[in-house]
């Protein structure tokens, strides 16, 4: 290698450390490693870690030993299945916000909440239906189907979430709830839902 513009290759280098080259390749790449300061240290930082992999001691453990080692850093099966799990934060709440002048002597129709869980947006809707509150509502940024879960007091009630994200479940009693939604990576959890009258 007789150009200083040019750098020795990694492989050629390995060659040359290792004493793999042919006598004229050699004497080549020592003449230019006698004027290339870069491919100088190349070399002796090789030269000192083929070193220490030569030197090394290192045995293989027993099976049994290898196979103990494994299943202590290994994640138990149970925590591979449960999917992320994120708490959605309210950011706006139609019960919370001032009504039209029009629309304060009557009773509220429907009641809108929306969520943030990071990238997921969420929106839930609860409206009267006879004695009971239905709760329905979307997840607009997911494309994925899943099932959610609307846990009470007294009971859980399921719905699944279709194509495009929308769900709605059975009509429930005023109380406290938690609202899960399950979709494939990532679980989202509403953990204080009030319905009330």
């Amino acid at each position: 290698m007789s150009s200083r513009s040019r750098h020795i290759s990694f492989d050629r280098l390995s060659d040359f450390v290792e004493g793999r080259l042919p006598a004229d390749e050699r004497a080549e790449l020592q003449a230019h490693l006698s004027i290339c300061s870069q491919c100088a240290g190349d070399a002796a930082w090789l030269g000192r870690i083929i070193g220490l992999m030569r030197a090394d001691d290192y045995e293989e453990p027993p099976p049994r030993v290898a196979a103990g080692i494994s299943r202590v850093f290994r994640p138990a099966d149970n925590a591979l299945a449960r999917p992320w799990r994120i708490m959605a934060m309210l950011r706006f709440d139609s019960a919370l916000a001032p009504m039209a002048v029009s629309r304060r002597s009557g009773p509220i129709g429907e009641r809108q909440l929306l969520y943030e869980a990071e990238v997921f947006h969420l929106e839930v809707r609860i409206k009267q239906a006879g004695s009971l509150y239905q709760v329905s509502g979307q997840v607009l940024n997911a494309d994925e189907r899943g099932q959610v879960q609307l846990q009470g007091p007294a009971s859980v009630v399921r719905a699944d979430i279709n194509e495009v994200g929308e769900f709605v479940l059975p009509p429930v009693p005023v109380g406290k709830y938690i609202l899960i939604l399950l979709l494939t990576a990532v679980e989202i959890e509403i953990s204080a839902l009030e319905i009330r009258a």
